[in-house]
């Protein structure tokens, strides 16, 4: 016959693993979407000009070359890119940044998914990684 407390001992081991299976499966999904983005993706160039001009020059502005164009754009964006662009990287940079900020969105729904208590929350972070989001929005500024 089976020994429960065998049983009892086997449940707790395998409810020891989860949270470092559900990390590791957030991280995998985070490192796989990153490095395919940067394999895959090739920088094109602003598409909505207007808006990318503006937010490149509040970043420029930022980053300590004049004066901020327009209240109507909030600096929170142009403040991201601006690092990039003080370092001297230019478009290459603000590329990278944003690959590296649209990637940020898998561990936010996977620590989302863990904050409303879900058990496994690495369903979260696939789901997170699969947004089209991050084929779109690194190649604009």
């Amino acid at each position: 016959m089976h020994d429960p407390t065998l049983l009892r001992d086997r449940a707790a081991r395998h409810a020891d693993l989860r949270p470092r299976v559900d990390a590791i499966a957030c991280a995998l999904a985070t490192i796989v979407v990153l490095a395919l983005k940067l394999v895959l993706l090739d920088p094109t160039g602003p598409v909505l000009f207007y808006d990318e001009l503006l937010y490149k020059l509040g970043a420029d502005a930022l980053a300590g070359g004049g004066d901020y164009p327009s209240g109507q754009y909030p600096f929170l964006y142009s403040a991201i890119l601006a690092p990039a662009l003080a370092a001297g990287l230019g478009y290459d940079g603000i590329f990278y940044t944003n690959t590296l900020v649209s990637t940020t969105l898998i561990p936010a729904a996977w620590l989302l998914a863990k904050a409303v208590g879900m058990r496994w929350a690495w369903p979260a972070a696939v789901l997170g990684a699969l947004l089209p989001i991050h084929w779109i929005y690194p190649t604009q500024v």
